[in-house]
């Protein structure tokens, strides 16, 4: 019993010296690298859908591009505060020009925001609750919501007016990211 107790006693002793904040911190950004490197990968392999797949064809090819680029002309990042939430955001340039834009506000939450010509082409919003992970893409062309696709529903096309909202909604977030630069 009194080894037991004195191994315990230094065990304990072990534990209390070591850092669990740098730990713990190593942990969040090791997660946050692993999810980032899903979302990307599930950028470049995602369906092509029948519905608009060959008008969407040419969105899909930039963006795979964008995606698969490790070399960028430049990199900002900044933490902003919105509506009460702390979001991390990137900024990645192309010779000047941003091309990609990603924001989280926490481990489960991300957005990804890909422009040509200084225009939204492609917007990937990835979120997990609960163990399931809602995915939704949604395509631009010239500033125009064209289609969305939700990996939670049976990828039906979305009437006019609910794209016109989204486009809106879509376009006041990135607004916000945009206008802190």
């Amino acid at each position: 019993m009194k080894y037991q107790t004195l191994i315990f006693t230094g065990l304990l002793f072990f534990a209390c010296q070591s850092k669990p904040s740098d730990t713990i911190q190593f942990s969040v950004d090791s997660h946050r690298r692993e999810v980032k490197d899903k979302l990307e990968a599930s950028i470049q392999n995602h369906s092509h859908d029948e519905y608009m797949g060959n008008s969407l064809r040419p969105i899909r090819e930039i963006v795979n591009r964008l995606s698969s680029l490790s070399q960028w002309t430049q990199i900002d990042s900044a933490v902003l505060l919105i509506a009460d939430e702390s979001v991390e955001v990137e900024y990645y340039y192309l010779d000047k020009e941003l091309v990609k834009v990603i924001a989280n506000t926490n481990e489960e939450k991300y957005k990804y925001y890909y422009l040509l010509n200084s225009e939204l082409i492609f917007v990937l919003e990835s979120e997990e609750t609960g163990g399931d992970n809602i995915k939704e893409e949604s395509y631009f062309e010239k500033g125009n919501l064209l289609r969305q696709v939700n990996n939670q529903d049976c990828g039906a096309p979305y009437p006019q007016d609910y794209l016109r909202e989204e486009q809106l909604r879509i376009g006041m977030k990135f607004n916000r990211l945009i206008g802190k630069l």
